[in-house]
């Protein structure tokens, strides 16, 4: 019996590389790049837009935020919300939308706290941390955390956050 085995495989979104092979393009060498120029760039153009959820491929383009919206929604209320049990759905939701506002920037749960509070959100840092956790475990934002050969400044909780998708 195999009851209670599983294989766990992440299967992420498409890289721009990827999105290319599926629409047929293969750019191996730089002569390749240069044939297929202003076909390359709009598919990037597309790509940097919509990202690279593959359900999203066979959409009208009016559609395309609608399942980027609902999706969002899906994430956030089944993956977080139900899962973890999380209480403050508006906190939570709020964190989301000011972690990708700020996407790429050195974030630490500290200068979230502080920057929340302005805004009314009263949450603390430990909250934050738990959130954030949330937040990664279920691939709505990934972190990059901060590397230095001093490991004492590892640990300064700072990071930089990133969507799962150009989409969401």
């Amino acid at each position: 019996a195999l009851s209670g085995r599983v294989i766990e495989m992440t299967v992420y979104p498409f890289s721009f590389n990827e999105y290319l092979l599926y629409n047929k393009v293969c750019v191996r060498k730089d002569k390749d790049f240069y044939q297929n120029k202003i076909l390359i760039k709009q598919l990037f153009n597309e790509y940097f837009l919509h990202g690279g959820i593959v359900e999203s491929f066979s959409l009208e383009k009016e559609f395309k935020k609608n399942y980027f919206e609902s999706l969002f929604r899906k994430v956030l209320l089944d993956d977080i919300i139900k899962r973890f049990k999380v209480r403050d759905v508006s906190a939570i939701e709020n964190l989301y939308k000011f972690i990708i506002s700020d996407v790429g920037s050195i974030l630490s749960p500290k200068n979230i706290e502080n920057s929340l509070s302005k805004t009314g959100y009263k949450l603390s840092v430990p909250t934050l941390y738990t959130y954030i956790d949330y937040l990664i475990k279920s691939f709505a934002l990934f972190e990059l955390k901060k590397f230095d050969w001093k490991l004492h400044s590892i640990f300064d909780g700072s990071c930089k956050y990133f969507l799962i998708d150009n989409g969401l």
